[in-house]
């Protein structure tokens, strides 16, 4: 998708609150996921919507309820947000390699990662990276963050019931200031994001036990204010963790422990 889009010179990033409903009620383009062997089909947005151009970096994305209003609201890259990420992987994933053949392996990580794209739609999100075993998903605010770690687990686990040798998700959260920006060069472009909550929130995640959520303590003070009942699940860790290449010094974590699941 993002590959297509490139090639197509759009250079805006739209953003829309809301989420799918309100998209869908304004009338904007709904973009159908296409097969492998063609490119995706764009409905006519209504004359309303805001045009896009072709005079700076070739791209488009769709960042859901990323707006303060209903309108579509097109960003030039690069971008300032405030946004929430959330980290999630297998735990203990190289045994799969040697305990399944590759085919096999192939097959449990798809069904992990179905589970990771359906649940960031569902809560108005998207993913940014694939890699690996592991996602990266980010959302506009700690409001659709904080439900959605808690969804994605509960799916996961569900799924296990399915396919028993599907590895137990870890999941890490945080929140701050990204920078989205266009990276590479005209043969091959790409999103990035830039800023400190995403390393604290990657290196978080090997803190966290199979079936755990972590999340610094900033996020969880934040959601205490949206989700209260979700932010009375983190229970503080004792002892703050000092992070690889994190110089801001200890990290405060809190923990939804795995029993808890």
């Amino acid at each position: 998708m993002a590959q297509w889009l490139l090639s197509q010179g759009f250079t805006e990033v739209a953003v829309l609150s809301g989420g799918l409903e309100a998209w869908r009620r304004r009338g904007y383009p709904v973009v159908r996921i296409p097969s492998s062997t063609e490119p995706p089909a764009v409905h006519t947005a209504p004359a309303t919507a805001a045009p896009l151009s072709a005079e700076t970096a070739p791209l488009t994305t769709f960042l859901p309820h990323l707006a303060e209003s209903g309108l579509l609201q097109p960003q030039r890259l690069p971008a300032r947000r405030e946004l929430a990420v959330l980290f999630v992987d297998m735990a203990n994933s190289t045994a799969l390699l040697y305990h399944h053949t590759v085919e096999e392996a192939f097959a449990l990580i798809q069904a992990f990662m179905e589970e990771v794209t359906e649940t960031a739609v569902a809560y108005c999100g998207d993913v940014k990276d694939f890699e690996g075993d592991g996602a990266l998903l980010y959302f506009e605010s700690v409001k659709e963050a904080v439900p959605a770690a808690f969804a994605l687990r509960r799916a996961l686990l569900a799924k296990r019931r399915r396919y028993p040798a599907l590895p137990l998700p870890r999941l890490s959260l945080n929140a701050g200031p990204l920078l989205i920006g266009v990276i590479g060069s005209r043969f091959r472009q790409s999103i990035a994001m830039v800023g400190p909550a995403l390393p604290i929130a990657a290196r978080l995640l090997k803190h966290a036990p199979p079936g755990g959520i972590i999340a610094t303590d900033a996020l969880v003070a934040a959601a205490r204010a949206v989700h209260p009942d979700l932010a009375a699940r983190f229970r503080p860790q004792a002892t703050p963790l000092q992070l690889d290449g994190i110089e801001e010094g200890p990290v405060r974590v809190y923990l939804v422990p795995p029993e808890a699941a």
